[in-house]
């Protein structure tokens, strides 16, 4: 049987006759519980990756978004337990993540950026081991319910300006969160 270890997603995809496509989108659990992969590259034509498309993905390490990427689906990438390090984390072209897209990450050993999304679900971070949280320039004016819940290795939050609520328990058991800055108008 064969293995794909490394899966890079932005080189040309061609059909037995020759035909090349573009990937626009990562079906429902397209990628789900996958134990062989460890490193994903998404090509800067991926517009949505849809629910559970890699969910349980037990062996990814390293995930590389391109710019371009619009939509995150619920559960995306939850229980992806071995997950260290997402690059470009997220692009400035996301515009909307689903309820518990990085549910329970607990590898992760790098901080989120968001400067486009606009529309965030809740518990995206759920029990993730995400170290750090920057909205500063994102449209966002909610975040949602139990967003950072249980997250460990959360130090610090830089909010947005346009932020106006925050909802129930969504720093709620992260004992290392020592900074959050909220930017007044």
């Amino acid at each position: 049987s064969t293995t794909i270890r490394n899966l890079d997603l932005s080189l040309p995809i061609r059909d037995a006759s020759g035909n090349e496509y573009i990937i626009t989108s990562i079906p429902q659990s397209a990628f789900g519980y996958n134990s062989v992969t460890e490193n994903i590259v998404l090509p800067s034509s991926l517009k949505n990756i849809q629910a559970y498309a890699f969910k349980s993905s037990s062996a990814l390490t390293t995930l590389t978004i391109n710019d371009g990427l619009e939509f995150i689906g619920e559960e995306a990438f939850s229980l992806c337990t071995a997950l260290v390090q997402v690059n470009n984390f997220f692009p400035s072209s996301l515009v909307e993540i689903k309820s518990k897209a990085f549910y329970s990450c607990s590898a992760l050993e790098c901080g989120a950026v968001i400067s486009g999304v606009t529309n965030m679900a809740d518990r995206v971070f759920h029990s993730s081991s995400v170290r750090s949280f920057d909205c500063e320039q994102a449209p966002l004016k909610i975040l949602p319910e139990f967003t950072f819940y249980n997250c460990k290795q959360l130090t610090n939050v830089v909010l947005s300006q346009d932020l106006e609520v925050i909802k129930e328990g969504c720093f709620e058991n992260c004992y290392a969160l020592t900074t959050v800055k909220h930017l007044l108008p």
